[in-house]
């Protein structure tokens, strides 16, 4: 058996959190294994949380003094105001593109921003906020949509027309799930919707577009689920985010405009009930090592994924797409007549096998290598395998697994 493959490379992130939990107060005992101390970890810091003024109810805020309206100060650089049945999770900064990303290049750009319950939460609430405001109006979606917003789309949205082949949109949505390419759909809609899951921080893409816009007077919403690249794999709690971003001087009727797209979103997250509250932040969020940490982190993943790419390109009973954004890599069978179901689960056990931790599930892999089957848009199947960012003898070891296993005959 090899040496647990995953304890160099989480080592920074455990010193991290457990940095973050001293500052609270907590006394939390690191244990070997990195899987058990993400889990203890999210556990303690939601505690943490809840301790310093994380109560989200009706009942907690009353019981605790607070006033309707009345803003109070949380860790991590967040503040929650609590009215009538709402509680408003916000910045203590005035620049939340500031906060999420890197500045697009461009002096002078404006923003505006939501945090949501969940990732989809920001999602529908910019849907139900487009159906209200642009009613009538031409959409188009890239190619490659996440499965879930073209599923609301199809199924929820009444106001903008939304199909993939809209030659002049006057709303685009751009997915970073696609093709990097999708984002030339952004360019000159009158209202572009970029989804940034799967794009790190520091992406130049996102700033690219940002920019390319603002240059032209244009809007741009940056929609996104943190738990994928933002957390360091804790796994914390689900939370989304939608910023709204446009230039310094918008004409009167455009900008008259913007502020009810806004409000329609906010009044979506209300009706709805996705509101973010102080148990969706993780404590060390503004904390100023955590933005390097998941930087080092995203780096590590397109390490592995590219490497994955590379040593199962010849020779193999699978095509191997190597995503763009690197949060994961699909094994393609060429043979249509193969026993996906058996494959997809005898891998998770040669690798475990192995001496790693491997699963078959849908997640995008945090602690552990995640196996999952998915269904090709124009028919079959195709493996989906997401890796963690493993250091060099431990994504050798997987590797050669991986190719043993997609060659035998």
């Amino acid at each position: 058996m090899l040496d647990n493959p995953y304890l160099p490379g989480l080592a920074a992130e455990l010193d991290c959190l457990a940095a973050a939990l001293r500052r609270l107060g907590s006394d939390l005992e690191l244990p070997a294994d990195p899987i058990a101390a993400k889990t203890l970890l999210t556990i303690e810091l939601r505690a943490a949380t809840a301790r310093f003024g994380g109560g989200t109810t009706e009942t907690a805020w009353r019981d605790g003094g607070a006033s309707d309206g009345v803003a109070h100060d949380l860790p991590s650089g967040f503040r929650m105001t609590w009215r009538y049945q709402r509680g408003d999770l916000q910045w203590v900064s005035k620049d939340p593109l500031a906060d999420l990303y890197e500045p697009p290049g461009q002096d002078g750009c404006r923003s505006t921003g939501v945090l949501t319950g969940s990732g989809m939460g920001a999602v529908a609430a910019v849907l139900g906020a487009l159906d209200r405001t642009y009613a009538g109006a031409r959409g188009r979606y890239s190619a490659n949509i996440y499965f879930e917003t073209k599923l609301y789309m199809n199924t929820w949205s009444r106001g903008v027309a939304w199909s993939s082949e809209a030659a002049e949109p006057d709303v685009a949505w751009c997915d970073s799930f696609g093709r990097c390419d999708d984002l030339d759909l952004g360019m000159r809609a009158e209202v572009a919707v970029l989804d940034t899951t799967c794009y790190a921080r520091e992406d130049t893409r996102i700033g690219a577009l940002l920019g390319a816009r603002l240059a032209q007077g244009l809007v741009t919403v940056l929609v996104r689920s943190h738990s994928k690249l933002d957390m360091l794999g804790t796994e914390f709690a689900r939370l989304g985010s939608a910023v709204f971003i446009y230039p310094p001087r918008l004409p009167h009727k455009e900008m008259r405009r913007l502020n009810a797209l806004i409000g329609a979103a906010y009044d979506w997250i209300l009706r709805t009930g996705v509101i973010a509250g102080p148990q969706c932040v993780p404590p060390f969020w503004a904390e100023g090592r955590f933005r390097p940490l998941t930087a080092d982190r995203n780096r590590r993943l397109r390490a592995a994924h590219h490497a994955l790419a590379q040593t199962t390109s010849e020779d193999s009973r699978y095509r191997v797409v190597h995503q763009h954004h690197h949060v994961f890599a699909t094994l393609d069978p060429l043979d249509a007549e193969a026993n996906i179901e058996v494959d997809v689960e005898d891998l998770a056990c040669l690798l475990r096998a192995a001496g790693m931790q491997a699963s078959v599930c849908p997640s995008f892999g945090f602690d552990f290598i995640a196996l999952d089957l998915l269904r090709k848009p124009g028919g079959g199947r195709e493996i989906r395998i997401a890796l963690p960012g493993l250091a060099g003898r431990a994504l050798h070891h997987c590797l050669e697994t991986v190719a043993a296993w997609s060659t035998r005959p």
